[in-house]
């Protein structure tokens, strides 16, 4: 099978099952655009249009805003701060870098 992505081992095209272990790749609204296009294309359809005011990061974080004030409606934030510090647990997780970054 042929690389999809680079020149090297990193995803494979076989007919119509295109796969890669890059998690977030989809998230590059350019690249998702393009790969849509061109699997429209493979499909058959003429025409198909991908919508260009699609921005995934946008999406996200109005998504990440409404479970924000979900969680601040119906969750005692205050006890469940007091629980994680006694954890002592990290504040925070680790930062990972995602695979959009590097595609754009």
């Amino acid at each position: 099978m042929p690389p999809w992505l680079t020149d090297h081992d990193e995803g494979a095209v076989d007919g119509a099952v295109w796969g890669t272990h890059w998690h977030g790749v989809l998230d590059n609204d350019d690249f998702r655009r393009a790969w849509l296009t061109q699997a429209a294309a493979a499909a058959g359809r003429s025409g198909f249009a991908v919508a260009a005011d699609t921005n995934v990061g946008d999406r996200r974080a109005a998504q990440l805003d409404r479970l924000a004030d979900l969680v601040g409606t119906h969750v005692d934030v205050d006890a469940l701060e007091s629980v994680w510090e006694e954890s002592g647990l990290p504040a925070s997780a680790p930062s990972y870098p995602v695979i959009a970054a590097r595609v754009e």
